[in-house]
C-alpha cells in the first residue's frame, strides 16, 4: 500500500503531461498540477480503466455499461474494441506499474478464465466467481442465505424482547409514587427485606434519562444496523 502511493505523484505528473494536450488545458507538469477539466473530459476513459481486466469489456457491452460511457458508438463490437484498447493505451500508460500489477494479481485471484458469447459479444467467467455466486454452498447460494435470513430473524426477535424489558422498566419508574428524599414513607421493611413504595422525582428522571433511554438508543441502533 504505501509503494503505491509513493507513486501517486508519478502519476499526477503523467496525467499532467497527458493533459498539456487538450487545448485551453491549465495543467502543469512541473510542479504535477491536474486541471479538474481533465477529469471531465476523460470522464468516460476513466471509468473504463475500473474493471482493471480488459477481458471484462465484453462484460461490461452485456451489462449496458459500455453503451453509456461510449453513446456516440452504435456498434457493440466497436464498443468492446475501444474499450479494450482504452486499457492499453491509456489506462496503463496513465496509471503505470501499480495499474498492470492489481491486473495481473486480480487475474491469479479470480482463478481460470472461462468465455462465451452471448449476442455476439465474448464474455468472460473467472473459477473463483463461483465461491460468492451460482453454487449451492456459495456465500450467495440459498443455502446460506437463508441462513443469514435465519439469524437476522433471530436477532430480531431478541431485539423486541429487549424493547419489551427496556418498556416494563420505564413503564414501572414512571407509574411508581413520587416522594421526596426525606419523605419517611418511601420504603419499608418487611421480612428483612425493603420494600420500596415511593420513588424520588430526581431519581426517575435519571433512571429513564440515564438508563432507559440510551438502552433503547443502542438497541435501536444495533437493530437498523
Amino acid at each position: 500500500g504505501s509503494n503505491m502511493a509513493s507513486n501517486f505523484t508519478r502519476v499526477l505528473e503523467r496525467m499532467a503531461k497527458m493533459d498539456l494536450k487538450r487545448p485551453l488545458s491549465r495543467s502543469t507538469e512541473y510542479p504535477a498540477r491536474v486541471d479538474v477539466e481533465f477529469f471531465r473530459h476523460n470522464k468516460g476513459r476513466l471509468q473504463m480503466c475500473l474493471p482493471v481486466d480488459p477481458n471484462l469489456c465484453g462484460n461490461l457491452e452485456i451489462q449496458g455499461k459500455l453503451k453509456k460511457i461510449l453513446p456516440d458508438l452504435e456498434d457493440g463490437d466497436e464498443r468492446v474494441d475501444t474499450c479494450v484498447d482504452n486499457f492499453h493505451s491509456f489506462c496503463s500508460k496513465l496509471l503505470g506499474g501499480n495499474y498492470k500489477w492489481i491486473h495481473h494479481t486480480t487475474s491469479q485471484l479470480c482463478g481460470e478464465k472461462t468465455f462465451s458469447l452471448k449476442h455476439g459479444i465474448n464474455v468472460v467467467s473467472y473459477g473463483t466467481v463461483s465461491v460468492y455466486k451460482g453454487e449451492t454452498d456459495s456465500i450467495l447460494g440459498r443455502a446460506f442465505v437463508s441462513f443469514l435470513t435465519l439469524m437476522l430473524f433471530l436477532w430480531g426477535m431478541l431485539m423486541v424482547t429487549e424493547f419489551r424489558a427496556i418498556y416494563n422498566f420505564a413503564f414501572v419508574v414512571w407509574k411508581t409514587p413520587s416522594t421526596s428524599n426525606t419523605d419517611a414513607n418511601f420504603a419499608k421493611i418487611e421480612d428483612s427485606k425493603m420494600l420500596v413504595l415511593q420513588l424520588p422525582i430526581a431519581h426517575k428522571y435519571f433512571a429513564l434519562f440515564c438508563i432507559a433511554l440510551p438502552r433503547f438508543l443502542i438497541g435501536l441502533v444495533l437493530l437498523v444496523v
